[in-house]
């Protein structure tokens, strides 16, 4: 079970995962890193489906993904994932991507909970990975403390849970969460910044039949680089289920805090 500590996989950036400047979408890192996730814990043996069979099931519970550099359509990138450890109830797994030109263009960190199925409540995560090899070393150091909360928020949109939208869990795979939280901003940010960090708290679960409500507000208004908080709710029941905190830089800055 044990398996090696590190895989690496590369890949070529395909047109659904670019945004109209022909650059990787921050919601299209995800989706790459969701892959590197599910393929090493295949290899190892702990896949949803392994942990199905044995009454468990994953649930990813935090990320915080720093953006550095864009990556454009067709290039290639080379993302590398490894565990890191057992922090709290959190199983941590964290990643790096490079480019064509070994430069880091991309890190992140993630933490994951185990859960019963399909009670789906907290196990911890120990007995599981004891025979797991770990490296300590972090593409992103993170104790995951809460996200904020936000007040009266200033910008908010209402989404519909789609058929596609579902996972293995039969809940709004955890991808669609910041999807609906960006897509929520302002056309003037989404056109003229670029977003280079996000961290993201999962509280909740919605399915079919229910929807999103996404609401935001700037942290700091004064800051010419925008900063906001998120929070997503349950349009059905009112229940919060995603906080996240959104980073952006102007698109001529890019390279500015790499």
């Amino acid at each position: 079970m044990s398996g090696p500590k590190q895989y690496t996989k590369t890949y070529h950036i395909r047109p659904n995962e670019s945004d109209r400047f022909n650059e990787l979408k921050v919601v299209g890192l995800i989706d790459l890193l969701q892959d590197m996730a599910w393929e090493h814990a295949s290899r190892l043996t702990l896949s949803i489906s392994n942990l199905m069979d044995r009454g468990m099931t994953w649930v990813l519970s935090r990320y915080h993904i720093q953006y550095l550099k864009p990556v454009l359509q067709g290039e290639e990138v080379s993302i590398k994932t490894w565990p890191v450890g057992i922090h709290r109830l959190y199983a941590v797994r964290d990643f790096e991507v490079r480019n064509a030109t070994n430069e880091v263009v991309a890190v992140a960190t993630s933490g994951w909970l185990v859960l019963s199925y399909p009670e789906l409540r907290p196990l911890k995560p120990n007995a599981l990975l004891k025979n797991v090899i770990t490296a300590p070393e972090r593409g992103v150091e993170d104790d995951f403390p809460p996200l904020p909360k936000i007040g009266e928020a200033n910008v908010e949109a209402t989404f519909p849970v789609r058929w596609h939208d579902l996972d293995l869990n039969n809940h709004v795979n955890n991808s669609v969460y910041p999807r609906w939280a960006l897509e929520s901003l302002p056309v003037d940010i989404l056109q003229n910044y670029r977003c280079r960090e996000i961290e993201i708290q999962f509280v909740g679960m919605v399915g079919l039949g229910e929807g999103a409500i996404a609401k935001a507000i700037p942290a700091d208004p004064q800051n010419p680089y925008p900063v906001f908080h998120h929070q997503l709710f349950n349009a059905k029941t009112g229940k919060e289920i995603t906080r996240l905190v959104s980073r952006w830089e102007t698109r001529m800055d890019v390279n500015k805090f790499g």
